[in-house]
C-alpha cells in the first residue's frame, strides 16, 4: 500500500532540488486537492489504477510550456516589472540622436494629427428633443465655438503658447515618446471655459516621503483605489529648493468634473497603468543600424582621403613618387593623451596624379574600395521594413520611396488609412472627447448655449441625454488619393447605386462634411454672379449658364436650407 499525497510531496522535493519547480509546484497543488481524511492508495502501478494521478503524472512528464525541445525557447522572462524610466531616457536618446527614429515620428505624427483633428458635431435627435433642422444649426454653433477656442491661444492652453491642433501634437508625440501623457483640464479664471496643461509622463512617479489616501495604493505614481481605478497621480514638480511631489486627483471632489487622465502612445497590457514608447520594442536594432551607417560612412571618408600606396616588394631606397609630385609640402604635429607629440608629412597634390618613375620593387596599390558595403542597402532596408511593420506603416510610405505600380500603392495608401482611422477614433476618444465634453458643459452653464434639457440632464446624471448631446466624430487629414480620376469615378458609382453618401464622399476627397461645402459652394457661387462669371461646373453642353442660381432675392440661410434639403432627399 502506498501513500499517494505522501508519494507526490516526495517527488515535489526531489525536483524542487532540480531545480525543476514549475512541475514541483504542480505535484504539490495535486497532493493538497487529495483528502486526507480518505487516502488514496494503489497497490501496484498508479498511473494505471488511480484516474487523477494518470492525469497529473502526464501533465508533469510532458507539460507544454511553448518549447518544442528543452532550451528550445531560451530564456523566460517576467515583464511584471519595467524599467520605465531607463526605456524612456533610451527613447528621448534615440529621438534626439537616430535620423530613423525622428524619421518614423515625423512620419507617423504629419499623418495621425496633422493640423489637429477636427470636430464632428452629432447630436441624437431621438434624445435630444430638437428638429433635425435644429440640431443641424446646434451642431454647426457648437463646431464654430470649438473652432473659435482651440484657435485662440490665451484660453485654450494653459500655457498661452500654443492653438488646440498644437497641443494635439504635442501630446501625442509625447505619449509616444515616453510611453503616455498626463492631462489636465484647468478651468480659466476669466472665460470659465478649459484650459489644458500637458505634463510629460516621465514626471509622474511615485512621491517621496509621502503614502496614498487610505485604502489606496502607488504603482508608478499613478495612485489606485481598491478597485484598481485611478484616482489621483503623482508628480515631480521643480521648486526653488529642489524638487517636490504634488497629487493631481483624477475627479474633482466636489465638482465630480474630470481633472487628469493619461493618454496612452501605444498598446499596453491589461493591468498595466504606464504605457511603454513607441521605440521600446526596436531600440537597440535601431541604436546598432545608426551605427552601422556611421561606420560605412566613415569607411567610406577614409578610403576617398587615402587614395593608394605604394607597395615595396624589394629592399631599397624609395622614389618617393606621391611626395616628389607635391605641389606643396609641409608638416602636421598632433597631441595625444599623454600630451606627447608625433609629427607627420603631409603633401598637397593636383587631382589625377600620377605617380611615376617608381623603383624596382616598387608597386602602386589602391586602397581598399570596397566601402560602403554593398549590401548595406538591403540590411538597411530590412531593418526600416520590420520597424515600420512594427508602427503599422507600410514600408513606401514610411520610407518616401513610392516604386511600386497603382494596385500595389493602392493597396498601401488603403491600409494605412485603415490605420489612421483608428488613430482618429482612439485619439479622438482619449484626448478630443473629454475636452469637448468639459468645453460643451461650461458654454451650456454660462448661458453661451441654449438647449432644452441639458441641464436637467447634468444635474441628475441623466447619462443617457447626455451621451446625446456630446455624441460627435473626429476626423483627421484627408489623405490625397493614388489617382483622383478612378476614385472620382468609383464615388459616382457608389452615389448612383446608393451604397454612400454624399458626406461620406465629400470627406474622403476634401475632408470637409457635405454641409460645409454646400454652403461655402452658395457662397462662391454668389459671388461669382456679383462678378458676371460662371464656373464651368454650372454652364451646360454649349456653355450657357445653368438655371439653378441661387435666388438673391431670398434669405441666405433659406435658400441654402432649401438646397440641402432637395439634395438629402
Amino acid at each position: 500500500m502506498v501513500d499517494l499525497k505522501k508519494s507526490y510531496i516526495d517527488k515535489a522535493q526531489t525536483l524542487f532540488k532540480l531545480g525543476k519547480d514549475d512541475k514541483a509546484r504542480l505535484l504539490l497543488d495535486a497532493a493538497s486537492r487529495i483528502d486526507t481524511q480518505k487516502p488514496v492508495t494503489f497497490k501496484s502501478n498508479p498511473v494505471r489504477k488511480d484516474t487523477y494521478s494518470y492525469y497529473v503524472t502526464d501533465l508533469v512528464e510532458a507539460i507544454w510550456s511553448g518549447e518544442k525541445f528543452p532550451g528550445g525557447f531560451g530564456l523566460t522572462k517576467d515583464y511584471s516589472y519595467v524599467d520605465y524610466w531607463t526605456i524612456r531616457k533610451r527613447s528621448v536618446q534615440l529621438f534626439k540622436e537616430n535620423p530613423y527614429a525622428r524619421g518614423m515620428f515625423r512620419r507617423l505624427l504629419r499623418n495621425e494629427i496633422h493640423k489637429g483633428l477636427n470636430l464632428e458635431a452629432n447630436s441624437i435627435t431621438e434624445l435630444t428633443g430638437l428638429t433635425d433642422e435644429e440640431a443641424i444649426t446646434w451642431d454647426e454653433t457648437s463646431e464654430l465655438n470649438w473652432q473659435m477656442w482651440g484657435n485662440n491661444k490665451q484660453i485654450c492652453d494653459w500655457k498661452k503658447l500654443k492653438n488646440f491642433g498644437e497641443l494635439q501634437h504635442d501630446c501625442r508625440q509625447t505619449a509616444l515618446l515616453s510611453g503616455d501623457c498626463l492631462v489636465v483640464s484647468h478651468i480659466d479664471q476669466k472665460t470659465n471655459l478649459p484650459s489644458i496643461e500637458l505634463i510629460d509622463g516621465s514626471s509622474v512617479r511615485n512621491p517621496i516621503g509621502k503614502k496614498p489616501r487610505k485604502g489606496n495604493r502607488i504603482l508608478h505614481g499613478v495612485e489606485l483605489d481598491k478597485f484598481d481605478r485611478q484616482v489621483a497621480y503623482w508628480i515631480y514638480t521643480k521648486t526653488e529648493t529642489g524638487f517636490e511631489s504634488k497629487r493631481i486627483p483624477t475627479y474633482g471632489e466636489k465638482s465630480k468634473r474630470k481633472i487628469a487622465w493619461l493618454v496612452y502612445g501605444t498598446d499596453k497590457r491589461l493591468d498595466e497603468v504606464r504605457g511603454e514608447p513607441l521605440l521600446a520594442l526596436v531600440l537597440y536594432m535601431l541604436k546598432e543600424l545608426d551605427r552601422y551607417r556611421d561606420s560605412e560612412q566613415r569607411a567610406a571618408v577614409l578610403n576617398s582621403i587615402i587614395p593608394l600606396f605604394i607597395k615595396k616588394t624589394e629592399l631599397g631606397p624609395g622614389s618617393l613618387p606621391v611626395g616628389a609630385g607635391a605641389i606643396r609640402r609641409g608638416t602636421a604635429t598632433t597631441e595625444d593623451f599623454d600630451s606627447s607629440a608625433k609629427t607627420y608629412n603631409i603633401s598637397t597634390m593636383l587631382p589625377g596624379t600620377i605617380p611615376d618613375e617608381l623603383q624596382k620593387g616598387e608597386e602602386p596599390v589602391s586602397f581598399n574600395t570596397q566601402r560602403p558595403n554593398a549590401g548595406f542597402k538591403s540590411f538597411e532596408e530590412t531593418i526600416i521594413n520590420t520597424f515600420a511593420w512594427c508602427c503599422e506603416i507600410p514600408p513606401e510610405i514610411a520610407r518616401l520611396l513610392f516604386q511600386s505600380n497603382f494596385s500595389a500603392s493602392r493597396q498601401a495608401n488603403n491600409e494605412f488609412n485603415i490605420y489612421l482611422s483608428y488613430i482618429f477614433w482612439k485619439f479622438g476618444n482619449t484626448f478630443c472627447q473629454p475636452i469637448y465634453e468639459e468645453f460643451l458643459t461650461a458654454l451650456i452653464l454660462t448661458d453661451k448655449i441654449k438647449t432644452p434639457n441639458f441641464l436637467k440632464a447634468y444635474f441628475s446624471n441623466d447619462w443617457l441625454t447626455l451621451g446625446a448631446w456630446f455624441n460627435s466624430e473626429w476626423t483627421g487629414i484627408s489623405r490625397p488619393s493614388v489617382d483622383l480620376k478612378k476614385d472620382m469615378d468609383a464615388a459616382d458609382k457608389g452615389l448612383a447605386l446608393c451604397i454612400t453618401t454624399f458626406d461620406q464622399q465629400s470627406r474622403k476627397t476634401s475632408g470637409m462634411s457635405f454641409r460645409a461645402v454646400i454652403k461655402k459652394r452658395a457662397r462662391e457661387k454668389q459671388l461669382l454672379e456679383k462678378a458676371g462669371l460662371t464656373s464651368s461646373v454650372d454652364e451646360n453642353n454649349n456653355g450657357e449658364p445653368i438655371e439653378n442660381q441661387i435666388d438673391s432675392t431670398k434669405n441666405d440661410t433659406e435658400e441654402l436650407k432649401e438646397k440641402v434639403e432637395e439634395l438629402e432627399s
